[in-house]
């Protein structure tokens, strides 16, 4: 991806005893204190198991508290995941960026710089096609759009936005690629067919956006840091042992770099079950662990030296 590249008893009725058999002795008094030790060994063993993670148990938000971000506007519903990035905080990290520029442009001598970036935001649709989408203040995307209308390139109409043809994917500079400027951003996708039907589905995603799905709603309060997250992240798990469906990230400036890890499980059981699996596993150096509904979320401390690490790891 654009962005990433540039830096989971019942209990039984008691009988009496037959009047055709004998009764038996009552338990001796060591057999008695087996059996206490017995209960309160099960006992502790269900506690390990169900109550601990109890302890760290907090209740899920009220998806009708969500208020929509800008950025989640051009995220359809159906994405297989997407990475969002604030560059107007990450650009107060020095030497993050190794390039000024962000993405040129070749064929239209076009360059837009890592400082003119508001926010970027790359996603992988249910195609399975990558499209970037790099949000322009209205100055410098009325300057881009002037130049795709200039050009010789061909295009095609959707829903009245024009789309360009490139020849050389301005990304890896290889095939082809289809970019527009759509609310005051520049959507890009490598390829043909498919990268078109990307960039329709980004121009789609206002009348069908991701997040009006209360479940990713819910998962969006619990896993945000605020408004000074500098990164959010969303990916669906696929196949794994753990019955994960789909994960969230997000990391802040803090006193140095805050970063929290989500799980959701679709079975509310699975957070029980998978547990300690998860915190051995996933979560094995997260200061504080956390259980809801369905999911289990992590909470990480990094120095601000690890923004890029943070950031590749998102």
């Amino acid at each position: 991806m654009l962005l990433c590249a540039m830096v989971i008893s019942v209990s039984e009725k008691k009988r009496g005893p037959s009047k055709k058999t004998p009764t038996k002795e009552k338990p001796s008094n060591r057999m008695k204190v087996l059996m206490l030790l017995l209960i309160g060994i099960l006992v502790v063993s269900y506690v390990a198991i169900f109550i601990v993670p109890q302890s760290n148990y907090v209740s899920p938000p009220s998806p009708s508290s969500f208020k929509p971000q800008p950025w989640m506007l051009s995220i359809p519903a159906g994405v297989e995941g997407f990475r969002f990035l604030n560059m107007t905080q990450l650009s107060k990290y020095p030497n993050l960026f190794l390039d000024p520029v962000l993405l040129s442009i070749a064929e239209l001598g076009l360059n837009i710089s890592v400082s003119e970036t508001i926010y970027g935001l790359d996603m992988q649709t249910k195609n399975n096609t990558v499209v970037s989408i790099i949000a322009e203040d209205k100055a410098e995307s009325d300057r881009i759009a002037m130049a795709l209308e200039g050009s010789n390139l061909t295009t095609a109409v959707y829903n009245n936005v024009t789309m360009y043809r490139l020849n050389i994917g301005p990304i890896t500079h290889q095939g082809g690629a289809w970019i527009c400027v759509y609310n005051e951003s520049v959507v890009l996708s490598e390829g043909d067919t498919l990268a078109l039907e990307a960039i329709k589905s980004v121009i789609d995603a206002p009348s069908n956006p991701f997040f009006s799905n209360d479940t990713f709603k819910v998962g969006y309060l619990t896993t945000s840091l605020g408004e000074w997250q500098f990164a959010f992240s969303f990916f669906r798990s696929g196949d794994n042992t753990l019955n994960v469906s789909w994960e969230m990230r997000s990391a802040t400036n803090s006193s140095g770099i805050a970063l929290r890890y989500l799980l959701y499980f679709p079975v509310s059981s699975d957070v029980s079950l998978k547990y300690q699996d998860v915190t051995t596993s996933v979560l094995t150096n997260a200061k504080t662990i956390h259980r809801s509904d369905n999911v289990i979320f992590g909470d990480f401390s990094y120095t601000a030296s690890d923004v890029r690490a943070v950031l590749m790891g998102l």
